[in-house]
């Protein structure tokens, strides 16, 4: 079967005018070089030799995955199920207006070339197990993506100034006459202390059965009136995002304790602890408590305070540069806690270790 070539004008920026382009395709699922947009005149160029201008952004996936059997991450129920090939006819193409649209394969033609400047994606296609749309975007470390960043932690710098006064309110509605409220605040303390996710509402039959906060269920959690040596001790154990299981004993507030409890009444195993609370009713109400404040910014600003306490704790001014790394690293380890971020296996089962050993490329 005929591939797909995805050619290097299709990773143009609309926004940035003109793009110059090399004659020569780039085979999707081969990996030839680093891949740069120069802007605001792009060149799309594979060895970085081509650059119209000095601002070069860097250009993060190139390249389709081939045919083959769905993994998915953990008991995903679609496990098994061929992905087919990506054709032409797939892909969209997002470029400049007057830029010269790329020749498609020969005998085939793109879906649609759009120039939408609203976007920073550069060509996009459906995949067919899940109808997930895939995109070619910028790389993490290019200037877009990084004021995208800029911003995100920006807003968690805001929620500094006020975050002690959102903790005295859901102390406030633990004792709240509404059970909504009382849910509502309990999730607000759970993402706050230990920075989980807020969780989406998810088809069992189309997705792995993974929660995040507001989709905990009853079996998800375990009351202890005392554990070593701790009182009002809440055990959690659940699959995350990516199906990290996520393992966690924390001592709670008593307030916190006793209404878990009353979550808990009458539920069985599968029933939702909080079934009178959604992820976007909670993001409402944490947006009318700040501007651009979600469960994710919390999640940003803890993990931020925490890495820079652990920096405050573990460093000294006069400390050697090894000395420095190694504080950073345990710094690090402590975020990596925190979100429990923690290395996926490879689904091929095989050990990718010997990767970092080779030689990096001098793009890097």
């Amino acid at each position: 079967m005929l591939e797909v070539f995805l050619y290097w004008t299709a990773v143009s920026l609309v926004m940035w005018g003109a793009v110059s382009f090399p004659a020569r395709p780039l085979r999707l699922g081969t990996r030839l070089g680093p891949v740069f947009v120069s802007v605001p005149h792009q060149t799309v160029s594979l060895t970085g030799a081509q650059t119209l201008c000095p601002r070069r952004q860097r250009i993060g996936n190139f390249k389709t995955e081939p045919p083959s059997l769905f993994r998915g991450r953990g008991d995903h129920p679609k496990q098994g199920r061929i992905k087919k090939r990506i054709e032409a006819e797939d892909v969209m193409i997002n470029i400049g207006k007057g830029a010269t649209v790329p020749e498609p394969p020969a005998g085939h033609k793109w879906k649609t070339v759009q120039h939408d400047n609203k976007v920073t994606w550069l060509a996009s296609w459906s995949e067919n197990i899940q109808g997930q749309i895939k995109y070619v975007m910028l790389n993490p470390t290019s200037r877009l993506k990084g004021e995208k960043d800029w911003a995100k932690y920006e807003t968690a710098r805001k929620l500094k100034d006020i975050v002690e006064k959102i903790r005295e309110q859901y102390r406030a509605d633990w004792k709240s006459k509404e059970m909504k409220v009382r849910q509502r605040a309990v999730a607000v303390y759970f993402i706050d202390i230990l920075a989980l996710r807020a969780g989406n509402e998810k088809d069992a039959d189309e997705s792995a059965d993974t929660v995040g906060c507001c989709s905990l269920r009853v079996e998800h959690l375990t009351l202890h009136e005392e554990m070593d040596g701790k009182e009002h001790v809440v055990e959690f154990d659940f699959l995350g995002k990516d199906s990290i299981r996520y393992y966690n004993r924390m001592s709670v507030e008593k307030q916190v304790f006793k209404n878990i409890g009353l979550f808990m009444k009458d539920k069985v195993p599968g029933d939702d602890l909080f079934d009178r609370l959604t992820t976007a009713t909670l993001n409402k109400h944490l947006s009318e408590l700040m501007e651009g404040l979600t469960a994710k910014v919390f999640r940003t600003f803890n993990a931020s305070k925490t890495l820079q306490d652990q920096l405050d704790e573990l460093t000294e001014e006069d400390d050697t540069t090894p000395a420095k790394l190694l504080s950073y690293n345990r710094a690090n380890r402590a975020v990596a806690i925190l979100c429990n971020h923690q290395v996926r296996p490879h689904p091929s089962g095989r050990n990718h270790t010997h990767l970092a050993l080779r030689p990096r490329p001098p793009w890097h």
